[in-house]
């Protein structure tokens, strides 16, 4: 089975910014926005075959920015909007489903019998490339300029995009 992960900060909601200046993921539903186009790539790729999956760090949880119950509620509204197969969390950085670990998708791969060389990830950070290029999946940066820390270099994303129907005409090439 091929399948599509997508981290969920930065390609499906856009980030919140901060009263200090950061970016943050959404910690209620409140803050929750969907990225523009989002729900129609989900059903286009579902269309194709795809199984679709979010694997995303929540920190925010650990951190006392977000209660367990506002992650969860965020976490049934994507499921259910996208009509995904599963939806993984971590709110643990010691974990070995914290990214840049490849856990949560060693974990679906598993329990989904899902074929890597068929399947992709999309994510707007190196903390997403790194765990799709360890697990032996098609790596997708979704964002304008890629960064990496110096010990994590060898990472480079299989495509760059700024739109994600530059992704949509990289699956249907590899159809």
């Amino acid at each position: 089975m091929k399948a599509i992960f997508f981290d969920r900060d930065g390609v499906v909601n856009h980030l919140v910014k901060r009263n200090d200046g950061s970016l943050t993921s959404p910690w209620s539903l409140d803050e929750f926005k969907y990225i523009s186009g989002i729900k129609t790539f989900a059903n286009l790729v579902k269309i194709l075959g795809y199984k679709t999956y979010v694997v995303t760090n929540q920190p925010g949880v650990s951190d006392n920015d977000m209660t367990l119950f506002d992650l969860l509620e965020i976490s049934y509204k994507v499921k259910n909007d996208l009509c995904l197969d599963r939806i993984l969390c971590s709110t643990d950085r010691k974990s070995n489903w914290y990214k840049p670990k490849n856990g949560m998708i060693e974990d679906i791969i598993k329990m989904d019998d899902i074929d890597r060389s068929h399947s992709f990830l999309i994510g707007d950070r190196w903390k997403d490339v790194v765990p799709a290029i360890d697990s032996g999946l098609i790596s997708i940066y979704f964002g304008k300029d890629y960064q990496v820390p110096y010990e994590y270099r060898k990472y480079q994303p299989d495509f760059s995009i700024t739109k994600l129907y530059d992704f949509y005409e990289i699956i249907k090439g590899k159809q």
